[in-house]
C-alpha cells in the first residue's frame, strides 16, 4: 500500500523518507520548537534522533496500515525519495 501524495500550489504533503533526516535535523534542532513540545522532544536534535523518528514512523506505518495482500513488505528505506517529477 502506498500513501497518497497531496500537492497544492505552494506545498506537498507526502510520506517520510530516510533522505528527510538531514532536513528534519535542520528544522527540528531549534530551542523554540523543543520548548513548545512535550518532554520527549530532544534538544539539541541530532541526526540520530531524526533516524530514530523515521524508523519509528516506518514501524508504526507497518503495524497500523493493513495491506490488501496480507503483509506490507516494503519499508521506509525501500521507498523512492520525493522528486518534483513524481
Amino acid at each position: 500500500m502506498q500513501l497518497p501524495v497531496i500537492k497544492e500550489k505552494h506545498s506537498t504533503l507526502r510520506p517520510w523518507h530516510p533522505d528527510d533526516a538531514l532536513s528534519l535535523v535542520k528544522h527540528a534542532n531549534n530551542p523554540r520548537i523543543a520548548s513548545n513540545l512535550r518532554d520527549g522532544f530532544p534538544y539539541p536534535y541530532l541526526l540520530g534522533d531524526a533516524k530514530k523518528w523515521l524508523a519509528m514512523v516506518d514501524y508504526a506505518f507497518m503495524k497500523t496500515i493493513p495491506h490488501p495482500c496480507g503483509s506490507l513488505k516494503k519499508t521506509l528505506s525501500d521507498r523512492k525519495p520525493f522528486t518534483e517529477k513524481q
